[in-house]
């Protein structure tokens, strides 16, 4: 009995490990073929392309890509780029799509001509390149000089006309526009090419046999027609009978927001100042209206001169003259030719500095001399009354 229960069990477990590395073996083939059809190898570039530039295994590139991310319309053949080359500009990474191909061994500047256009090819100089300023994409009106014969005097004349506007530069010299423009000196070109209809191509054909052609450079955004008339030599005898010419490059600039021209440096503090915080005001210092006076009592022979002085001018303000008191008696005059005497009142009563009527005798008066204690008090006296 146990024998049997054990030899089922080996079997059931058996059996179980077949059934488990089966449906192993079942989930890993399926999960591989989901796999393989989840990628794709698709065309990138390799390299930075130009138009114009015939693709192959130098500047191309198989990459895997999921299929579910992967844009339609990629190269995913080499059979599908031989011979051919791209419209548009590409860079290390981007994928080849069939639509940017050229057709078959169109490679090169024939490349970027758009279909039912044509290039047309003219000589120029420096004067028509406009010192080298014209360069590829910009547009252009074409003038024609010539001559011809006045049917009223029979006598040949210049004359000059509009022949095409707004005519594209293809390319000056061997810059072709959206393939390499902008990597040489445009001002050497000896030739420049221009993306014309079959009718303008024409044209210029016939009107370089006929006479000189010449540039005028415009630009891009305006693309309004003008009708003009030709001139002749008679007519620059009458001169410009136009207004005046008042448009300024500096008017494209009006109305674009965020343009500014940088601010000048200031070239002091004072206009770094004005920049900052306005104009500054300039006005004088505010001086003190106080003065300083001083009084001074100068003793001369008995006559005791008072004067008033301010501080900051030599001019003296009050001048008097007041004789020493003898016998009660004051005596009061102005100098010659000084200022009117001002009376120095309380001389004889100076309250401390009061002076005895025998302080002072004619003999000492005579003798010019003053007792010293007497002189002291007068002075200060004075000092006192004036201040």
């Amino acid at each position: 009995m146990k024998n049997q229960t054990l030899i089922l069990l080996l079997v059931a477990g058996a059996c179980g490990l077949v059934a488990m590395l089966g449906v192993k073996q079942h989930l890993s083939k399926n999960s591989g073929g989901n796999e393989e059809a989840q990628t794709i190898q698709v065309l990138v570039a390799a390299s930075s392309i130009t138009p114009g530039d015939l693709l192959g295994e130098l500047n191309t590139v198989f990459s895997t890509v999921n299929i579910h991310t992967c844009p339609e319309g990629v190269v995913t053949d080499l059979a599908q780029i031989e011979e051919r080359s791209l419209k548009v500009a590409r860079v290390a990474g981007d994928y080849i799509f069939v639509d940017q191909l050229t057709e078959p061994g169109q490679t090169g500047a024939s490349a970027v001509i758009p279909s039912g256009m044509r290039v047309k090819t003219i000589p120029v100089d420096a004067n028509k390149t406009h010192s080298g300023m014209l360069r590829p994409g910009n547009r252009i009106d074409l003038l024609l000089s010539d001559s011809h014969r006045d049917p009223g005097t029979g006598q040949q004349i210049r004359r000059v006309r509009p022949l095409l506007q707004y005519i594209e530069v293809f390319a000056v010299g061997a810059e072709v526009y959206g393939v390499n423009s902008g990597t040489g000196n445009t001002q050497q070109a000896r030739n420049i090419s221009l993306l014309v209809t079959p009718q303008q191509m024409m044209v210029l054909e016939l009107a370089d046999t006929k006479g000189e052609i010449s540039t005028v450079l415009r630009s891009s955004a305006d693309q309004e027609q003008i009708s003009m008339n030709g001139m002749t030599e008679d007519d620059l005898e009458v001169g410009d009978p136009g207004v005046v010419n008042s448009t300024s490059t500096l008017d494209v600039a009006e109305g674009l927001g965020g343009f500014a021209l940088p601010p000048e440096e200031p070239a002091n503090i004072v206009a770094q100042l004005e920049n900052e915080f306005g104009p500054v005001r300039s006005e004088p210092l505010v001086q003190d209206d106080a003065e300083e006076f001083w009084t001074m009592a100068i003793y001369e022979s008995g006559i005791v001169r008072v004067e008033k002085v301010n501080l900051n001018s030599d001019v003296s303000i009050e001048t008097s003259l007041q004789q020493l008191p003898v016998n009660g008696a004051s005596k009061s005059s102005s100098p010659q030719g000084g200022l009117p005497s001002a009376p120095v009142d309380g001389l004889e009563g100076l309250g401390k500095g009061r002076l005895d009527e025998g302080a002072l005798d004619e003999g000492a008066l005579d003798e010019g001399a003053l007792d010293e204690g007497a002189l002291e008090e007068l002075t200060s006296g004075l000092l006192d009354l004036f201040n």
